[in-house]
């Protein structure tokens, strides 16, 4: 009878693990992006009328405890911290919707340094998942490709999650579109390469300008060896609507 009640209980706990086993298939936040993105354009209007599955995404993300995120692949923790924070930025925005650019949110402080994001027992901002995770845990420059902060002038936001079995040629997809569908971020031309000012805040992920001229010559192919280089203002206008 003893040994039925464990085999029992065994199975209770079990099941119960796996229901709460994080879904790195990120169904939930696949169908926001791909219900309310399209062209990297947000709509904000319709998802500030049901986010619930946007709150859901970001809840089930601070159900993770931080001991499970470490015994991730590093390809799982890459795409769960891209995910959560394109989804947060989202959140910052209907957070305060209406409005026309989220620098407007930085009256008084930055959005950036905003503590609203749960995540492993904390609340942090996009700063600290930005800073304090993504670019020193992964030193990855093409991350900076990946995340979307609300603006004409950032990377597009994909009508896709990262996933983990994908995430290296998201990212690869990333850099390509953002380097050759963007002339109004990135442009050579009458001797002068203009880039997005993403490479210049970022100088050192990308190895200062030898190293951001490696990173972008493949898609200037006519570019000199040494170009004059500059950055293009970038544009604040919210992605969307």
């Amino acid at each position: 009878m003893l040994s039925r009640c464990v085999l029992r209980c065994a199975v209770l706990l079990q099941v119960l693990g796996s229901a709460y086993a994080f879904d790195h298939s990120y169904v939930g936040w696949s169908a926001v992006l791909s219900n309310h993105v399209h062209q990297g354009q947000v709509q904000y209007g319709e998802l500030a009328k049901d986010r619930a599955l946007l709150d859901g995404f970001v809840a089930e993300a601070d159900r993770v405890p931080y001991a499970e995120f470490e015994r991730w692949t590093r390809s799982e923790r890459l795409a769960f911290v891209l995910n959560l924070y394109n989804a947060a930025v989202i959140q910052l925005v209907l957070n305060h919707w209406p409005l026309t650019s989220v620098k407007d949110l930085g009256f008084f402080t930055s959005p950036w340094n905003v503590e609203f994001i749960p995540l492993f027992g904390h609340t942090v901002s996009l700063g600290n998942l930005e800073h304090d995770v993504l670019r020193p845990s992964f030193k990855d420059p093409r991350t900076h490709f990946a995340i979307c902060n609300a603006a004409v002038g950032s990377p597009r936001l994909r009508g896709d999650p990262y996933l983990p079995e994908h995430v290296d040629a998201q990212l690869d997809d990333q850099v390509r579109a953002f380097m050759t569908e963007r002339p109004d971020c990135n442009r050579f031309a009458d001797g002068t390469l203009t880039l997005s000012p993403i490479f210049d805040w970022y100088s050192m992920d990308f190895g200062k300008r030898a190293g951001i001229l490696t990173f972008v010559r493949t898609y200037f192919p006519g570019a000199p060896p040494e170009p004059r280089l500059e950055y293009t203002e970038f544009d604040w206008s919210l992605n969307g609507e």
